[in-house]
């Protein structure tokens, strides 16, 4: 995210990156213990991530990662695991935090193979 974010910014410097972590992972802050989602977080920070590229971090359990990633898989015919129910799920909750409407671009990217 922040290899993109970074590049991104360039060129749209209004742009907002919101990283998304699940809760138990340290890389947006916080202290380290158990999740279940995979394939994002881990107890450690990964030296090639930009901290400095994200405005903002939202954290998501491991229940609303996974009920997400049923919901896309029934209603968008996404085959998708818990990392993408759990950034999918975050970038709802910072819209509907920050009162964003239809007229509002959000660019969502989906880190998944649909194994869990």
């Amino acid at each position: 995210i922040s290899g993109c974010g970074k590049k991104l910014k360039e060129k749209l410097p209004n742009l907002k990156v919101i990283g998304c972590d699940p809760k138990g992972s340290v890389i947006g802050g916080g202290v380290s213990s158990p999740f279940l989602t995979e394939g994002v977080g881990y107890d450690w920070v990964p030296p090639n991530v930009d901290l400095k590229v994200m405005d903002e971090w939202i954290k998501f359990d491991d229940k609303n990662a996974f009920l997400m990633a049923r919901r896309l898989m029934k209603t968008e015919g996404l085959s998708v695991g818990g990392s993408a129910g759990g950034i999918v799920w975050s970038a709802l909750q910072y819209a509907k935090a920050k009162g964003l409407t239809k007229d509002h671009r959000i660019i969502v990217v989906l880190p998944d193979t649909g194994r869990n």
